[in-house]
């Protein structure tokens, strides 16, 4: 747990730097940044043994965020536009990534997961049933997991990256440009109408596609479905900041309600899920806002 947590700290660590950089040498910066990354993510590749391409993306994905954050702090682009170009761009090389493993070269990166956790439980102290419990739990997980790979890569891609634009912000904003802490954050974010059209086809492919007869269909469309409803989530959550911010209400109000729906346990993040899922995609026809020009129609 320690070394996990320390190497992420090195990572986001290591996104502020690269979008530092960035920010300050614009994209001469990429004439040392490439030839860097590229004998690191060699080397990474290389390792193990044997080809590890995962070691690779490693490497390349936390300065691909510290670029792409670097670039949408000097050019002053949306939040928004940070957010879909890392989590697609990230979530697609890993998505693509297992999947060749799992097709073309005939090794499941969950199933050697699940080796590696029956290995640990048999040499555990816990009883016999105490261990087919565990094993059970972990069958109906892994088998979870197997449909929604692409939606947790994305998942992954996007917390990472949000996290590595906000410290990135902060380390800038400190560093060579007070002026970026006035850039639209999370309250101004707002999906382009097209979006709503993919929540929709989703959802429709999750409830009446026949998931065994076709599996790809179903599976394409409950991760299109979740990785679209997690960008409405973040939506709804921008819409409440700019409402309470209107109306003066400390910042600090909206972490500590999120935090306290968190702590409240899976049930009620789940239901507080919908009810932000219905607010954000309501947003296409409500505009809470009003971020639309009037003078569309």
């Amino acid at each position: 747990m320690a070394v996990l947590l320390v190497s992420s700290l090195v990572g986001l660590a290591f996104i502020a730097g690269i979008a530092l950089f960035f920010f300050r040498k614009s994209w001469k910066s990429l004439l040392a940044i490439i030839p860097v990354t590229s004998g690191m993510a060699y080397a990474a590749y290389a390792s193990q043994g044997g080809p590890g391409m995962e070691y690779a993306i490693m490497v390349i994905a936390p300065v691909f965020t510290g670029v792409a954050a670097g670039y949408s702090l000097r050019n002053r682009r949306s939040l928004l536009f940070f957010m879909v170009i890392t989590s697609v761009a990230l979530g697609g090389a890993l998505t693509a990534h297992y999947y060749h493993q799992k097709l073309f070269t005939g090794t499941d990166p969950l199933e050697e997961t699940k080796t590696r956790a029956v290995e640990l439980l048999s040499h555990s102290q816990m009883s016999d049933a105490e261990r087919e419990e565990s094993l059970a739990k972990l069958d109906s997980s892994l088998d979870l997991l197997k449909d929604v790979m692409p939606f947790a890569y994305f998942l992954n891609a996007l917390a990472t990256a949000l996290i590595g634009y906000f410290l990135s912000r902060a380390l800038i904003s400190r560093t060579v440009a007070p002026e970026v802490t006035a850039l639209p954050g999370i309250e101004m974010i707002r999906l382009h109408d097209y979006f709503i059209f993919a929540l929709i086809a989703g959802w429709l492919a999750v409830l009446l596609v026949d998931h065994e007869a076709y599996r790809a269909l179903y599976v394409a469309g409950l991760n299109a479905a979740l990785c679209v409803s997690v960008l409405y989530l973040l939506q709804a959550v921008g819409i409440v900041k700019y409402l309470l911010a209107a109306r003066n209400v400390p910042s600090f109000v909206l972490p500590l309600v999120l935090a306290f729906i968190v702590l409240l346990g899976t049930e009620f993040i789940l239901f507080f899920s919908i009810i932000f899922l219905s607010l954000g995609a309501l947003d296409f026809w409500a505009d809470f806002r009003k971020l639309e020009p009037k003078d569309k129609n």
